[in-house]
């Protein structure tokens, strides 16, 4: 076989198996990207952050890329990302922080068409919303398509203010964690979890301490503060009820314990607010 004839067939085989091999991720993701709307997308990004869909495919993000129901969004060691959600809602993840959006869907008016301080109404006499409650406008008060929001928060941490959904419809609004659930009511809160040997393990270990709760090492706390309004947090089917500057440490058993001052790292968070870091 001559030289030409070798590099020929060279050729054939990368045209023929290595181009399209590595052409089908790409062509995957553009089409699961465009069979469906975006929940969001990043405002803001520092560091190494990567979005995973549900097919397991890993695609790096950068500013202004959207994000999807189904993808679980991971920041690397030193970096932050803000999402930007559709219904006007916004999170902004810690380093090292693993994050999906688990179910999310919005058919509402546009959140720039509404004015600062004015509060969408639910509809009147409507029942109690499911699962699959429906979304009340602000401009129309008719209801539209499904909305819901339901992330999951599997490692790190985050702040966030509400969207509409959580605004209107509150039965559709949820934050899953490994120990609590959280809800909320039109707000501006945060929520980390400590697991294992965290960073601040002995700062917290000794806020529980002071609160008269013996810390521990192996089990895992949810971190939660609020600036403004309130949120719940169910652990163990109990409901507990968080206002505006009170803290609660949840343990993987159930236990909330209300204890006096934020952990050093919620307090130097404190003035970040998610919809201005972009």
């Amino acid at each position: 076989m001559t030289t030409h004839t070798m590099k020929a067939l060279r050729r054939l085989v990368f045209m023929g198996v290595a181009l399209p091999a590595l052409l089908l991720p790409m062509a995957v993701a553009a089409q699961t990207a465009g069979s469906k709307a975006a929940a969001g997308k990043v405002v803001l990004l520092a560091g190494q952050v990567t979005a995973v869909n549900q097919g397991g495919q890993v695609r790096k993000l950068s500013k202004d890329d959207p994000v999807f129901a189904g993808e679980i969004i991971n920041s690397g060691l030193g970096s932050y990302v803000n999402l930007r959600f559709s219904d006007g809602g916004f999170f902004l993840l810690r380093p090292e922080t693993r994050f999906q959006i688990e179910d999310y869907q919005y058919g509402g008016p546009d959140p720039s068409t509404i004015k600062a301080g004015q509060k969408p109404a639910p509809a009147q006499g409507a029942p109690a919303p499911t699962v699959t409650a429906p979304l009340v406008t602000a401009a129309t008060g008719k209801t539209s398509q499904t909305s819901r929001a339901f992330f999951r928060l599997v490692k790190g941490g985050f702040r966030s203010v509400s969207g509409l959904i959580g605004k209107v419809s509150r039965e559709e609004y949820r934050v899953s964690t490994p120990v609590a659930t959280i809800g909320i009511r039109g707000t501006l809160f945060t929520a980390r979890l400590c697991q294992g040997q965290c960073a601040d393990r002995a700062e917290i270990n000794s806020r529980l301490k002071k609160a008269g709760v013996n810390g521990s090492s192996r089990k895992t706390i949810l971190i939660t503060t609020v600036d403004e309004g309130e949120i719940s947090v169910t652990a163990r089917d109990a409901l507990n009820i968080q206002p505006a500057g009170v803290v609660f440490f949840t343990d993987e058993e159930g236990t909330v314990t209300t204890v006096e001052e934020a952990p050093t790292i919620e307090q130097r968070d404190q003035g970040l607010n998610p919809e201005t870091c972009q």
